[in-house]
């Protein structure tokens, strides 16, 4: 019996020694080839700037290599901002290839909005929509009808999104065009991304997609 114990002993004793050299002869060899380390996850924003409105409570991103054009004055929101890749665009909120980063606080004109009441009620009638489903209707008081179709609803940061496309409506004699729009509903007021009307840069909307997503809110 005790040389049966004996014999395991040993046993035992050569196996752990014969591990513990393997091991240190070629464990991180097998640690390569057989786990999985994982990779840090890239950031898809590496590259691009921030800009920081304290006023209206939010950040946005866009691509590095575009830029700022500042503020653009409009009649129907309180805050417009847009970015181009084209330095020299002029201050015009119908340029081409930019995207727009506009604040309605409250209708700050209710005259001009002819369909709406409030904030909140303009964003609810097209979150009731379907996806896919349009809608006619004015926008501002004295302009041509357009069509509206709600393309999907999102979260940004804690906050309900929609993203619409909107066109002339059928037999309006006016520009063909169509808009990417994304609306987020941040209180009491209501942040807008719109790309140009005329897209010469087939990528606006998936840029204008992914500077939406990066938005924060800072109030």
């Amino acid at each position: 019996m005790k040389f049966k114990l004996s014999i395991f002993l040993l046993i035992t004793i050569l196996l752990i020694s014969g591990g513990y050299l393997v091991w240190i002869s070629y464990g991180q060899d097998i640690v390569d080839k057989y786990i999985i380390t994982p990779s840090p996850t890239p950031d898809p924003y590496a590259g691009w700037k921030t800009y920081t409105n304290e006023e209206y409570g939010f950040s946005i991103k866009y691509p590095g290599d575009w830029y700022d054009r500042g503020n653009t004055t409009g009649s129907y929101y309180d805050f417009g901002n847009s970015f181009s890749y084209q330095v020299n665009l002029p201050d015009s909120i119908y340029t081409t290839d930019s995207i727009w980063v506009q604040v309605i606080e409250n209708l700050k004109n209710p005259d001009k909005f002819v369909t709406w009441n409030n904030i909140d009620q303009f964003f609810n009638t097209y979150r009731s929509f379907n996806i896919n489903e349009s809608t006619i209707t004015f926008t501002i008081n004295g302009s041509p009808k357009i069509e509206v179709e709600k393309i999907n609803e999102f979260i940004v940061n804690g906050k309900p999104a929609l993203q619409v496309n909107i066109k002339p409506a059928p037999n309006t004699l006016t520009d063909v065009y169509s808009n990417v729009v994304y609306y987020i509903l941040d209180n009491n007021q209501l942040v807008v991304v719109t790309t140009s009307k005329i897209d010469y840069r087939k990528d606006l909307p998936d840029i204008a997609e992914k500077m939406v997503k990066s938005i924060e809110f800072i109030k």
